[in-house]
């Protein structure tokens, strides 16, 4: 009789989640988060590195030193669909490539520079943001020292 019981219960219980699953009301394989994430690689072989991301094309990316997320130091957003395009090198634009507004920077009273210089020894946070925004990726990266500047 016990066994019986526990063989009914084992039943109702595959049955209960059969159903919870074909309803998609739970879901073993069911992914959390972003199904994508942008990889990125930064080559540093001088001040001016060139960045990489496994994607097609991008719609933002940004450079900002780690201690101090909130300095731009460089970043460019895409207004149509083409899209950012793998890879590029810090400062540059490609067509149909805007500047953010947020990455002017006025230095000595009149010169306007939309890329700040990278600084040897410093570490900097570089962030891509798909076109539709609903993936993200990030990488660290550093100036080496003695790098011509």
């Amino acid at each position: 009789m016990k066994n019986k019981r526990i063989k009914i219960g084992t039943i109702l219980i595959c049955m209960i989640m059969l159903v919870l699953i074909s309803c998609d009301l739970i879901s073993p394989l069911k992914k959390v988060g972003p199904e994508k994430v942008i990889k990125i690689s930064v080559v540093t072989r001088g001040a001016e590195p060139d960045i990489w991301w496994n994607t097609g094309p991008i719609g933002r990316l940004f450079v900002s030193p780690t201690d101090d997320p909130t300095q731009l130091m460089w970043g460019i957003i895409t207004p149509g669909r083409d899209g950012i395009r793998s890879p590029i090198r810090y400062g540059e634009l490609q067509n149909g490539v805007q500047f953010l507004d947020d990455s002017l920077h006025i230095v000595d009273g009149d010169t306007v520079l939309y890329a700040m210089e990278l600084q040897p020894g410093t570490e900097y946070y570089v962030q891509a943001m798909s076109l539709t925004k609903d993936y993200i990726g990030s990488a660290i990266f550093t100036i080496e020292e003695g790098v011509e500047q």
